[in-house]
């Protein structure tokens, strides 16, 4: 009988592990890509400048690399 609770606590925290990598996957791609670059084109449309999705990109690098 232990064998069997000891096989389903495992599959439990396999399911767990396995929620928690998807999670934080999804968090670095949402922070590490989309917010930079959806960022960028906001401030590229709304102050109409080329040079401002750049400077966005620019001003999260070192908030990105502080954490």
């Amino acid at each position: 009988m232990n064998t069997n609770k000891a096989i389903v606590a495992t599959a439990k925290k396999q399911k767990e592990c396995g929620c928690a990598f998807a999670k934080y996957l999804f968090l670095g791609v949402l922070f590490i890509v989309i917010l930079p670059v959806g960022g960028g084109f906001a401030a590229k449309y709304l102050l109409d400048s080329d040079l401002a999705s750049l400077f966005f990109i620019i001003i999260y690098i070192p908030f990105f690399l502080s954490r």
